[in-house]
């Protein structure tokens, strides 16, 4: 049996801990500014698994994980050698070359302490467990490989084993992809292939090169360009992959490379059985656009969610992909039930989503996650432009829903978003527990001209426990409505080490008779003399809100993402230095005070520095 069958799900509840990233850090030191930090918690990188053995031109993901303690940067980077060894992505795909036998080396580096690293020695050797697909064979006899490769990938995943690699070459493949229930499989896009004369010539595709089209870099993470190979669905009623397994034993699936349009949502998975087997799936490096899943009656038909993504009873990693312009009646951009299994989105850019019903969620839909068991981890994620409600009156969430829990949610973006009544930015409804770090809430919209009834930046409501640390919330608008930063409607709300500023209305607010609470500290919210230590009310001073710069103005140093340098200012921020002394500090440049930050920024790289 392969490796990416045997070590995934037992290695998968580190997952989370594993690809928690910088991406911050990762700016700097890609532009040669690498701060001086006074000090790394970090001790060592485990990659797992530790060893094992793959067939020439198979597959397999990697993990790794951070060790150390506290809050410190959990991104690697990730190497290879000997070179021609093959291709590991950003994300830890490991692709084999065909040609290579022996060992492969395959590193992950902490970006935070480049000095400390991990490794896995993967045996790579023997022949098959590979397919090949290109639409640019002609010829009458289809056998899967390099030189007679399928002409469908639906033809591929019918003839594959469990464990197998598909490759698929650059084109446009109008198909509908049923995946196999009972054998899971690395389906990898964007090869370079081959062309018809070369073919009827009987020589072979290129199945090692995968070409890359350029994609627009959006602010926050710094997202790979998608690969080019379109899967595009000519049935509008149906998903353009689909996976619907009641298998018994553990399945391992992933799906890297593709653009995926025009069908009944991008990805529909679905595990069943008692107990749901243990089925794990990446999706990760794919553009996911302009799926549809909305019914013509849905009053009458039921109700569908997730127009790019929808996963149920599945653990679920979502790794660097475009999800846009996709729309359905909950969760325009993804929609995930994942009852006891752990979760990881990193890295995605959510955009130009819609939800049309009032339940909502733009961006995304986690709905009824884990049931108390397990955590979701939603973190590096730029969401924005998304849209809840449509001709609804009364929708929740235009970036994102939440539901269920614990979960956590940090270093994402969430801008320009917009809704008919509550949370433009984000919704957390009844009986959600979360944790939201170092997150950044921006301009957000509630439409004045529907129902609005609450925060148009964060609002929270029921028996909800919310965390709100080292977390930044400004010029969010909802004309008239109280509370546009931060809304407690009978929630418990906690808020500490942040700035809650500039947004329309009071800043913070609980409804009247509210059972839960709104409680700060160690914050700076504009107008806000209520109980809690070390709150202050004072401008912060923001670089450059007009574009979306919300770093702390200093006179000794602040990081500007324009141009990749630091730069000084003549006004230095009240917020520098002014969070809590018993938290962390010792991600921040030199000097940084012995003090962490107030803000998104504080207590990481970008920090901005002390007098």
């Amino acid at each position: 049996m392969t490796l990416h069958c045997v070590a995934v799900n037992e290695r998968f509840q580190s997952v989370r801990m594993a690809l928690l990233g910088s991406v911050f850090l990762l700016v700097l030191l890609l532009a040669g500014a690498t701060p001086v930090l006074a000090a790394s918690p970090i001790t060592g990188v485990a990659v797992s698994p530790g060893t094992a053995k793959i067939q020439r031109g198979q597959a397999v993901y990697m993990q790794a994980t951070i060790q150390g303690s506290g809050d410190f940067d959990r991104r690697v980077v990730w190497s290879l050698t000997p070179a021609n060894a093959g291709s590991v992505s950003r994300t830890g795909l490991f692709i084999s070359d065909p040609n290579f036998r022996g060992i492969a080396k395959v590193i992950a580096t902490s970006v935070e302490n480049p000095k400390i690293s991990g490794a896995s020695n993967i045996g790579v050797g023997g022949s098959g467990g590979v397919w090949h697909v290109d639409q640019n064979y002609g010829g009458s006899i289809e056998k899967g490989t390099a030189t007679q490769p399928y002409r469908t990938i639906q033809k591929a995943v019918s003839k594959a084993k469990n464990c197998d690699t598909i490759k698929v070459a650059q084109g446009t493949y109008p198909e509908n992809v049923d995946l196999n229930w009972q054998a899971g499989v690395l389906l990898l896009g964007g090869f370079k292939g081959g062309t018809a004369a070369g073919y009827a010539n009987n020589r072979p595709g290129d199945f090692v090169t995968r070409k890359r089209e350029r994609r627009p870099i959006g602010k926050g993470p710094s997202l790979a360009p998608i690969l080019i190979t379109n899967i595009q669905s000519p049935k509008s009623d149906t998903a353009v992959v689909k996976l619907d397994t009641g298998a018994l034993t553990s399945l391992t699936y992933a799906v890297d490379g593709f653009t995926m349009t025009g069908g009944f949502r991008g990805f529909d998975l679905h595990a069943y059985g008692s107990p749901v087997p243990p089925i794990t799936f990446f999706i990760s490096g794919n553009q996911i656009t302009n799926n549809v899943a909305v019914k013509i009656d849905p009053a009458n038909e039921g109700y569908d969610m997730g127009g790019g993504i929808k996963a149920e009873a599945i653990h679920l990693l979502v790794l660097n992909n475009q999800i846009t312009g996709n729309r359905a009646e909950w969760g325009g951009g993804f929609y995930i039930k994942t009852n006891a299994n752990t979760f990881l989105i990193q890295e995605n850019l959510i955009e130009n989503n819609q939800a049309t019903h009032g339940l909502g969620g733009g961006g995304g839909d986690f709905g009824q996650l884990n049931q108390g068991q397990g955590t979701g981890v939603f973190t590096w994620n730029i969401v924005r432009n998304n849209q809840a409600g449509g001709a609804v009156p009364d929708s929740c969430g235009g970036g994102v829903k939440l539901d269920g829990g614990p979960l956590e949610l940090s270093h994402n973006v969430y801008a320009s978003n917009e809704t008919k009544s509550k949370g433009g930015g984000v919704f957390i409804p009844d009986g959600v527990t979360c944790v939201l770090r170092h997150e950044l809430i921006y301009k957000n919209n509630i439409d004045k001209n529907s129902n609005p009834s609450g925060s148009a930046g964060l609002h929270a409501q029921g028996n909800s426990t919310v965390t709100v640390e080292h977390c930044t919330i400004t010029g969010n608008d909802s004309s008239g409505i109280s509370g546009n930063g931060i809304y407690a409607e009978n929630a418990t709300v906690t808020v500490h080490n942040s700035i809650v500023w500039g947004n329309t209305g009071n800043q913070l607010s609980t409804n009247p008779g509210s059972i839960g609470s709104l409680t700060m500290s160690y914050s700076d919210s504009q107008g806000y003399f209520g109980p809690g230590d070390g709150n202050i009310s004072t401008d912060p001073f923001f670089a450059d809100p007009d574009h979306d710069d919300y770093h702390l103005k200093s006179t000794t140093g602040r990081w500007n993402p324009a141009t990749g340098q630091w730069v000084q200012d003549v006004v230095h921020s009240p917020c520098i230095d002014a969070g809590d002394p018993a938290t962390p500090y010792e991600l921040e440049p030199i000097p940084n005070g012995s003090r962490t930050n107030m803000g998104a920024y504080g207590s990481t790289p970008e920090a901005s520095k002390s007098k």
